[in-house]
């Protein structure tokens, strides 16, 4: 692919990367892992720098060596020291990081803090902060990728109706997704 990764790719255009970009990036990646979680595969480590972006605004999802097909909800990894449960959801939750990485540029979500500190920071349920180039629709999908339970979270197929659904051309700013009041876990209640 011949613009590197999706991090390097970020970082190099800054301001040049906007919101159309934003959004023909989140969408096909949105669209990647709904095949993926389709097929019963988890990604397990799904982040800026493990997209591809290649010509004419194409992204594609790179790096499956922590990648795992898996029949049941979840796959709890062994011999590491502290066991670590995935599922689709806790791609769900690293979509909603990686979305978070797009609308800012790069920059990294939890900058300044140690891991213990961002590792406490989750376990409370807090949320990254609003960034200010971010509008509200895309905000409250991200939130919604960080619902505490995941049972709570949306699939990457709902995922994909409130991202055809919810963004436009220009960026919203109206703090609610139209239509989602009636989704489990989706949007203000």
């Amino acid at each position: 692919m011949c613009c590197g990764d999706l991090l390097g790719h970020l970082k190099r255009q800054g301001e040049n990367f906007g919101y159309v970009e934003q959004v023909t990036a989140i969408i096909q990646i949105a669209d990647g892992m709904a095949y993926m979680e389709s097929k019963k595969f988890i990604h397990c480590n799904l982040r800026a720098g493990n997209i591809l972006v290649g010509q004419n605004a194409t992204y594609k999802i790179a790096d499956f060596g922590l990648a795992r097909f898996i029949e049941e909800e979840e796959y709890c990894s062994k011999g590491t020291k502290i066991p670590v449960r995935y599922s689709h959801k806790s791609d769900v939750w690293s979509f909603g990081i990686l979305l978070l990485e797009i609308t800012t540029k790069g920059k990294r979500p939890t900058a300044g803090m140690g891991n213990a500190q961002v590792k406490q920071h989750v376990i409370d349920g807090n949320f990254p902060e609003k960034p200010n180039e971010c509008d509200d629709v895309l905000y409250d999908i991200m939130t919604n990728c960080w619902s505490k339970t995941a049972e709570e979270r949306p699939t990457f197929s709902i995922l994909m109706d409130l991202l055809s659904f919810g963004l436009h051309d220009e960026p919203t700013f109206e703090n609610e997704i139209p239509g989602t009041q009636n989704c489990t876990g989706l949007g203000p209640a």
